[in-house]
């Protein structure tokens, strides 16, 4: 049975972008990261459950190797974006996904925790 499945090699090539004051990398690419590392928070996805199933489950049945790419999550292990190919990768019963690591200290703005959890606002009426 197999556990992993690589992405293409091209796959990292846009995530290697440099901070030009420090020369260092905003994002680190990782592969056979183990999947049971990786960090979600369950209060984002809250209510959106079953449509995320039926989401996985088409992506199942209608599996693209030559799409297959991968997740991001910050240093903690926190996923950033990639949930359905985290649940796809668990229900062909992988062990490790490539990841994409991203360094929110160097990423600029200072939003430590990355895109998904920018300061929720109320909206207007």
């Amino acid at each position: 049975m197999r556990n992993y499945m690589p992405v293409k090699k091209d796959s990292f090539g846009m995530y290697l972008r440099f901070n030009e004051s420090n020369k260092k990398q905003y994002y680190t690419p990782h592969l056979k990261y183990p999947i049971g590392e990786i960090k979600i928070d369950e209060s984002y996805y809250a209510g959106k459950q079953e449509m995320f199933k039926s989401d996985v489950f088409y992506m199942l049945v209608n599996f693209d190797r030559k799409a297959w790419e991968p997740v991001m999550i910050d240093k903690s292990g926190l996923l950033i974006d990639g949930y359905h190919r985290v649940e796809v990768a668990k229900q062909q019963g992988l062990s490790f996904i490539d990841v994409v690591i991203q360094d929110t200290d160097l990423l600029e703005g200072g939003n430590k925790k990355g895109r998904r959890w920018k300061e929720k606002t109320p909206s207007k009426v």
